[in-house]
């Protein structure tokens, strides 16, 4: 009689330890998963949001070191012979190591960036391959071991950037001197003084293409109507911006 009882209660027992350990347990990995599903938010929202801001960069950087040189135009670059600045006279391709570099000295990718996450080289060569796609940059190899060593500034577009197939594309002129191309979070604002031209695609009906004084966009707006409609919202604001799709 009295072995039952002792059996039953180290039955008792081990079905509150096994009980006590499956809560354990499972507290761990919803507390695990809690916890990972906030640092991919936090990484999502604070990590890659400059995606954008870090490609004009690229872009601005690139251009400066190879680009086409306009006319009284000048770069210049500090150098060991030279740690004052000298004249940018030939083209230099920088390596993603370079690159690296010179956009974790500008600052703004840091912007609330608390939690230890780094802007590092494999970041950066995952925007510089989505620009090379894209045709915003380009790649210099090595002929003899095809490695890349170097990148140039692709020509025609700093940016490309495709909308959102389902939501709502705005035009804000609100602002006297230009105007912002809004979609969700997205935001681009342009200012008159600095627009040459707004046009598009001829070979493509669907691209909208806004070229600045600095620096180029090109908006995949997925179809044709939707592109038309934001070159005529343009026209209707600043009717010498724009040109005529089959000048």
């Amino acid at each position: 009689m009295w072995l039952e009882e002792i059996l039953q209660v180290l039955s008792w027992l081990l079905g509150g330890l096994v009980w006590l350990v499956g809560k354990v347990l499972g507290g761990i990995v919803i507390g695990a998963s809690g916890f990972g599903v906030a640092l991919l938010v936090y990484r999502f929202r604070y990590y890659h949001v400059s995606r954008g801001a870090i490609k004009d960069n690229i872009s601005s950087f690139l251009k400066s070191r190879n680009g086409p040189r306009e006319k009284d135009v000048s770069h210049s670059i500090h150098t060991i012979d030279n740690p004052d600045g000298e004249l940018i006279t030939e083209s230099i391709y920088p390596t993603t190591k370079g690159i690296t570099e010179w956009i974790r000295m500008t600052g703004e990718v840091f912007d609330k960036n608390r939690w230890g996450f780094r802007y590092d080289e494999e970041f950066i060569t995952d925007i510089l391959e989505d620009m090379m796609f894209e045709g915003c940059v380009g790649e210099v190899i090595d002929k003899k071991t095809h490695e890349v060593i170097g990148w140039s500034y692709g020509g025609f577009c700093d940016r490309r950037e495709k909308l959102n197939f389902l939501k709502k594309v705005k035009i804000d002129g609100n602002y006297s001197n230009g105007f912002t191309l809004k979609q969700g979070e997205k935001m681009f604002s342009f200012s008159k003084d600095q627009i040459n031209k707004i046009l598009i695609d001829m070979t493509n009906d669907k691209n909208l293409i806004i070229l600045e004084k600095s620096r180029a966009f090109a908006f995949n707006c997925r179809y044709s109507k939707r592109a038309s409609r934001l070159i005529n919202e343009i026209e209707h604001l600043f009717p010498s911006l724009c040109e005529e799709k089959n000048e």
